[in-house]
C-alpha cells in the first residue's frame, strides 16, 4: 500500500449552536486539477460518546481517496450523553448541507478547486458508520453511496438496552458503573473529545461507554426524552427503503466491541429493500483492524471500500452499475435480479 502526500487539513466551523462551534476538516489533493471533485464525508467512531474528527481516524481511507482526486471531509458532531441521538443526527445533516452549500465557497477562497455536490458520499467507522447509515436515509438528495467500517447498527438489541448483556470488550477494561454516576452531572454539550489524549488512570468518556452498555441504558440515552419524535429515525434497519443509496459494509468476524452480527442485520435490511450492497467479512479481525493492521488487510479487503466509492463517482449521464455481493472467508458470491457478477477477492 502506498500512501499519498497530503497537506494538513483546512478546518472550518460548519455549525454553531448554543455558543458551541462544531468543526470539520477538509483534505484536498496535492495536484493542480480544479475539479469539480467528488467528496466524501466521514464520521468518527466512539459510541457517539467520545472521539473527534482527527482521532480515531482511518488515515488509509483518507489518503487512498485523496490520492485518487477526492476531497475528504472529517466532521465532528455533538456527543452523547449531554445531547441525544436526534441532536447528533441533526449535526450530521447540517454537515451534509454545509458541504453542498458552503464548501465550494471556502475552496474558492483558498484557490484549491471545487467539489461536485452531486457526487457526495457518506462514510464512517463504528458509531460513525451508524451515523452515516441514518444520515444517508434522511438527507435530500441522498448520497451517491455509503461506506461503513464495523458499523454499530443494532442499537435496540439487548446489548444496548438490557443490563448484563455486554461481555468481553477488546482493549476496554472492566469498569465499575457506579464510579460514573456523577461523571456527566455538571457537563455541558461538547463536539470533540480526542481519544489520543485520554488519561486512562482517571474516569474518562471512553470508559464511560462501558458503563452505559453494562447498565443497559445506551438505547435510552440515544433516544433521549424529546416528545413528538420518531425513534425509528435512529434505527438504521427501520429506515432502509427502496431508494436507499448503494452501501459498502465491512466488518471483522472476531469483533468484540461491535459484533459482526450488527452488520449482518443491517445487510439483511439492505437485501430486503433491494438496495445494492457489498458486504465484506474479514476473517479473524477485531474492531479497528483497518488502522491497527492496515498493511495486513489493505490489498485483500480495505481497498475494496475505495474501489466501491470510485465505481459510483460518476455523472448522472453515466449511472453506476452494481449488484449485491457478499465476501466471507475469501469466497465471493454475487446475486442480483438482473444479472450475476463475480468479484475476485
Amino acid at each position: 500500500m502506498t500512501m499519498c502526500s497530503t497537506t494538513k487539513p483546512h478546518t472550518f466551523v460548519y455549525k454553531t449552536i448554543e455558543n458551541l462551534n462544531i468543526c470539520l476538516d477538509i483534505y484536498t489533493p496535492n495536484d493542480e486539477a480544479q475539479g469539480p471533485r467528488p467528496v466524501v464525508l466521514f464520521f468518527h467512531e466512539g459510541y457517539l460518546i467520545t472521539g473527534s474528527r482527527s482521532s480515531p481516524f482511518c488515515s488509509w481511507f483518507m489518503e487512498g481517496l485523496v490520492s485518487r482526486g477526492f476531497v475528504f471531509v472529517s466532521a465532528d458532531y455533538r456527543l452523547l450523553p449531554e445531547v441525544d441521538g436526534f441532536d447528533v443526527l441533526e449535526d450530521a445533516q447540517d454537515a451534509v448541507a454545509w458541504i453542498r452549500t458552503s464548501l465550494n465557497i471556502k475552496l474558492s477562497e483558498l484557490g484549491i478547486g471545487s467539489v461536485d455536490p452531486k457526487n457526495l458520499f457518506v462514510a464512517g467507522s463504528s458509531a460513525g458508520g451508524y451515523l452515516a447509515a441514518i444520515t444517508a436515509a434522511q438527507v435530500v438528495p441522498r448520497p451517491k453511496a455509503i461506506v461503513t467500517f464495523y458499523g454499530m447498527f443494532d442499537v435496540t438489541s439487548s446489548r444496548y438496552s438490557e443490563p448484563g448483556s455486554l461481555g468481553y470488550i477488546y482493549k476496554l477494561p472492566p469498569v465499575d458503573p457506579e464510579s460514573y454516576n456523577n461523571f456527566f452531572k455538571e457537563s455541558k454539550p461538547i463536539a470533540c473529545s480526542p481519544v489520543d489524549i485520554v488519561d486512562f488512570t482517571k474516569p474518562n468518556r471512553l470508559f464511560s461507554c462501558v458503563t452505559f452498555l453494562e447498565k443497559g441504558t445506551y438505547t435510552k440515552i440515544l433516544f433521549g426524552n424529546k416528545t413528538g419524535v420518531n425513534h425509528d429515525n435512529l434505527v438504521p434497519t427501520k429506515i432502509v427503503d427502496g431508494s436507499y443509496p448503494p452501501a459498502f459494509v465491512i466488518h471483522g468476524s472476531a469483533d468484540t466491541i461491535v459484533p459482526v452480527s450488527e452488520s449482518e442485520v443491517f445487510v439483511a435490511s439492505l437485501k430486503n429493500s433491494g438496495t445494492e450492497y457489498e458486504f465484506v467479512v474479514v476473517p479473524g479481525a477485531e474492531h479497528d483492524f483497518d488502522w491497527e493492521e492496515t498493511d495486513k488487510f489493505y490489498d485483500g479487503y480495505l481497498l475494496k471500500a475505495i474501489q466501491f466509492i470510485e465505481s459510483h463517482a460518476v455523472t448522472e449521464s453515466e449511472p453506476a452499475k452494481g449488484c449485491n455481493v457478499n465476501h466471507e472467508d475469501n469466497l465471493s458470491t454475487a446475486k442480483s435480479d438482473d444479472f450475476t457478477k463475480m468479484l475476485m477477492v
